[in-house]
């Protein structure tokens, strides 16, 4: 069990339990100067997900574009909610490491709200394990 605490209360919660979010965000930088963001907000009949690519153009602008917006069902976002718990989303709170024998390579910026509670976690070139699952996962989603 993981001790959860917001300011009036604390949660016990098993580590590979689903992770029934409200919202979930992943950043992830190729390079200096381009980006995607993956943006998961649930809904009543399911969640909306919506993929961005961003990048800086010559004159220190952001600029970023929707690239795809779908919305998934109940099901899809529980099947989403319980791989996540058993991946071990949770355990990911907190970490933030690099692998500085990469030179050139990607950051990654997760940000999960679940029930008033904040998973978030980082890391350049260094992931947490069953990484690659969950953004195999959703990049699905957008297929």
């Amino acid at each position: 069990m993981l001790p959860f605490s917001t300011p009036n209360m604390a949660f016990n919660i098993a580590a590979n339990a689903p992770v029934f979010f409200d919202t979930l965000s992943l950043m992830v930088n190729c390079c200096a100067a381009e980006s995607t963001e993956t943006f998961i907000k649930r809904t009543q009949s399911g969640a909306d997900c919506s993929i961005y690519y961003g990048r800086w153009d010559n004159d220190d602008e952001r600029e970023e574009f929707l690239v795809k917006r779908v919305s998934i069902d109940r099901q899809s976002y529980d099947e989403l909610c319980r791989a996540l718990g058993t991946w071990g989303v949770r355990l990911w709170n907190g970490f933030c490491e690099s692998n500085p024998e990469v030179l050139d390579g990607e950051r990654f910026d997760l940000a999960i709200s679940e029930n008033g509670r904040e998973i978030s976690s980082c890391g350049t070139n260094a992931y947490p394990e069953n990484y690659h699952s969950f953004t195999s996962a959703l990049q699905k989603l957008f297929e």
